[in-house]
């Protein structure tokens, strides 16, 4: 089936032929090779009707999955390989809420011997319906799958797994979330979340593409009915990429983004040890000194940064690279409908908030903070909680990425909340709204 991905339309929300679901809220944790059993996430500010879908990768005889509300989990949806005499496997589940949550917390743990938990991605959508029963489909040893949907117009969710240095989007698929936790240029345990619509019933394809070959590949599909999505967000902080390491020596990191599109923006938050430099990105990265912070917690220095670029061209592949330092956690973002960047905007402190001062209304405002691992790290302040991320070795080792619509010009405060917080950093950077509406991917099948 052909279909068409128009990179740039400037037309106002309400203007668009076609409406997607949304990705509201996303949670994001990875563990290396190190037979780590139990990861965890939090999706914060969930809302009832919505779904969440969760994609899992583990090692064992089995799992438990622990969530503030109970997950599905079709058997189609699962893949069990045996792979150099280990058994892997993989597992896309949903819940449609019942209830709204602050925080919405899953915890995997992995049961048998060995017991390791790699990799687990979480998001809520608004605007998807009915799951399609009889779609769920899995393979092992490789990164593509056939996927049969029964209805036209169905939103095929996928994720795949590899051993790699870099996973990304296939043909015909928009990438959601990348997860990994590793050292740069090192394979490790790699996770990637993504979608596809089918135009009508019938048989699709869905994949993944990686840049190492390895026999430790699995994929699985679900497809659902799309039900009234709603017009997007005048800001759209699109796909995500998440980073952690498990290295106390030395681990660098590398995310990805797919198919990025010319005019929008690439924004990037980051903990990371030792000295504070630039992101190597396939353009040039800006961080804000005003948006630099550091502390030191048991004898070592961190460094919190938030960074930005506008992207003058489109690239399949999107790098953003943290080198020579221990890159703790990092979150990457493609975000459309932002044009100019608000130079007086950037704050960074080594607490639970900043201040920060924008020279026009509306401005969107993106934060990055770092904690303990406690309790949940709730934003404040009207910030969305639009990431989450968690380290399972560290000092600070989870973050809560938040983004808002400033409404006032002037001085505004970025913050979160956290009981029990001991080392807190957090850092925000605002960026002025599109003047001429929302400037969005669309797609047309």
């Amino acid at each position: 089936m052909k279909w068409l991905l128009l990179l740039l339309l400037f037309l106002p929300a309400g203007a668009r032929a076609v409406n997607s679901p949304l990705v509201l809220h996303r949670c994001a944790a990875a563990a290396p090779d190190l037979f780590v059993a139990t990861i965890n996430c939090v999706v914060g500010n969930v809302t009832a009707g919505n779904t969440i879908i969760l994609d899992i990768h583990y090692e064992g005889g089995s799992e438990t999955i622990t969530s503030t509300e109970t997950f599905t989990c079709p058997a189609g949806s699962f893949n069990n390989s045996t792979i150099s005499g280990h058994v892997y496997h993989l597992k896309k589940c949903y819940v449609v809420l019942a209830s709204n949550h602050a925080s919405f917390t899953i915890q995997l743990t992995a049961v048998g011997s060995p017991a390791a938990s790699y990799t687990l991605n979480a998001r809520e959508y608004q605007g998807l319906s009915t799951v399609d029963g009889s779609s769920g489909a899995n393979a092992g040893n490789t990164l593509s799958l056939v996927v049969t949907t029964a209805n036209s117009g169905e939103w095929i969710d996928t994720f795949c797994s590899d051993f790699s240095h870099s996973v990304s989007a296939g043909a015909s698929m928009i990438q959601m979330q990348q997860t990994q936790s590793n050292p740069l240029d090192v394979s490790q345990w790699r996770g990637w979340s993504g979608y596809r619509i089918g135009a009508g019933a019938g048989n699709y394809t869905v994949a993944c593409t990686t840049d190492t070959t390895s026999n430790f590949q699995q994929i699985v599909g679900l497809a659902f009915q799309v039900g009234s999505p709603p017009a997007p967000p005048a800001v759209l902080q699109a796909q995500e990429c998440a980073g952690t390491t498990a290295n106390s020596g030395s681990a660098e990191q590398e995310c990805t983004l797919a198919n990025v599109v010319a005019g929008n923006a690439v924004v990037v938050g980051y903990l990371r040890r030792t000295a504070s430099t630039t992101p190597v990105c396939t353009e040039l990265c800006s961080c804000p000194a005003g948006a630099a912070a550091n502390q030191i917690y048991g004898g070592q220095t961190y460094y919190v940064q938030t960074c930005y670029v506008f992207l003058a061209s489109s690239h399949a592949l999107f790098s953003v690279r943290l080198n020579n330092a221990v890159a703790w956690l990092l979150a990457v973002y493609e975000v459309s409908g932002i044009v100019s960047f608000d130079s007086g905007s950037g704050c960074a402190a080594s607490a639970t908030s900043c201040t920060y001062s924008t020279v026009t209304t509306n401005e969107w405002t993106f934060m990055f903070a770092a904690d303990t691992h406690a309790n949940p790290m709730v934003p404040g302040n009207s910030f969305e909680p639009r990431g989450y991320l968690e380290n399972v070795t560290g000092a600070l080792d989870q973050a809560v990425i938040g983004a808002k619509t400033t409404v006032s010009s002037g001085t505004n405060t970025a913050s979160y909340t956290e009981t029990g917080s001991t080392t807190p950093m957090i850092s925000a950077i605002s960026f002025g709204p599109s003047p001429i509406g929302v400037r969005h991917k669309v797609q047309i099948f």
